[in-house]
Parts: structure tokens; sequence; C-alpha cells
């Protein structure tokens, strides 16, 4: 049981704002993030990609992801809250991991999933 909060002294770093990447037609930015419906990946995760319907494709489709580190193949859902040139895969969903690099940032030692440009084909 907690019992009070803990002390702790939050430090505000200096943050730059990310270039754009140039995108190609047919290129898209991976986005990732927690979903709300899992917990833990261990025990269920989201199997889908998300892409807006102006894409053309339809829900259950199966497209094969590519990034220059690898590819995938993936069933996708469409969600009209994502941008038209992203691809959404929600973290947990171990396939994701084939198309990021093993980059770290500089700040944090953390991913650098921003890099990241897609290619998507229907399979």
């Amino acid at each position: 049981m907690i019992r009070g909060k803990p002390d702790i002294a939050f430090k505000p770093i200096e943050t730059r704002n990310v270039p754009m990447l140039n995108l190609k037609e047919n290129e898209y930015y991976l986005l990732t993030s927690k979903s709300k419906n899992t917990l833990n990946s261990s025990f269920k995760y989201d199997e889908y990609a998300y892409v807006n319907p102006k894409i053309g494709l339809q829900d259950g489709d199966k497209i094969k992801i590519s990034s220059i580190d690898g590819n995938i193949d993936i069933k996708i859902k469409n969600d009209n809250s994502i941008y038209d040139n992203a691809i959404l895969i929600y973290a947990g969903n171990k396939q994701v991991n084939y198309l990021t690099s093993n980059d770290v940032s500089e700040y944090g030692d953390n991913a650098t999933l921003q890099d990241v440009k897609l290619v998507l084909e229907k399979v």
C-alpha cells in the first residue's frame, strides 16, 4: 500500500522540434502508442495495423508493411482518427519490432521511431 506521494523533483529539459520526413507517394509514418484495451502484451495484444480509410483498404485486408529494417504481413483496420500519411501499430504487437532499428535517441536512450518510413502493399 502506498502512503503519500513520493518526493520527486522533475527537471525540465530543452526539447527541439523533429523535422518532418520527406515522404514519397505510398510512404507513411510509423505511429506506436499504448492501447487502452491491453494491460500487458504478454497476455494479449492488438494484432492490427490501423490506417485512414482514405488509403482505400478494407478492414481485414492483409498488407505487407516494409521499412529499411524489415517487413511484416499484418491485417488492417480503418480508423478515421489516423492521419492519412501514417500507420498505427499499438505497442505490444511484437511484429512492430521488425520495422524499427536498434538506434537510440540522444536523450534517455529511447527508440528513434520518428525516423521510420513505411511502405505498404496489399498481399
